[in-house]
């Protein structure tokens, strides 16, 4: 049961991560994170409640405390920014941020558009 306990915690702590992350409007999720969200929240109460049958009072409070936690910590406004920059899932539906590697394309082109001389 310990074990159980303990796999429960780190997935509700992880569930709640990934709700910290998302937007939390709903106008402003994709239809893919709706998706992703309806299920991590089946699966964060479903750990809870099987713990609570069992009669792991303890354990279901501390994955309830964890999922909580992970929650804060996804609401972290530079966690968020480095999650929606670096994976596309964690993108708003109107968002205007670009991953690293295309920002840094981008910065080369300018530089080449800068460096070549004007034509008279």
């Amino acid at each position: 049961m310990l074990a159980l306990s303990i796999i429960s915690g780190i997935v509700c702590c992880a569930g709640g991560l990934f709700f910290g992350i998302i937007p939390l409007r709903e106008n402003e999720q994709t239809s893919r994170q709706k998706t992703m969200s309806r299920t991590a929240s089946i699966v964060v109460f479903g750990f809870v409640i099987i713990l609570i049958l069992l009669g792991e009072n303890l354990g279901s409070w501390i994955s309830i405390a964890l999922a909580l936690v992970g929650f804060g910590i996804g609401r972290i406004p530079p966690l968020r920014r480095f999650f929606s920059s670096h994976w596309k899932i964690f993108r708003a539906k109107n968002a205007k941020t670009m991953s690293p590697r295309k920002l840094k394309k981008k910065r080369q082109q300018q530089k080449q558009t800068q460096k070549q001389p004007q034509k008279r």
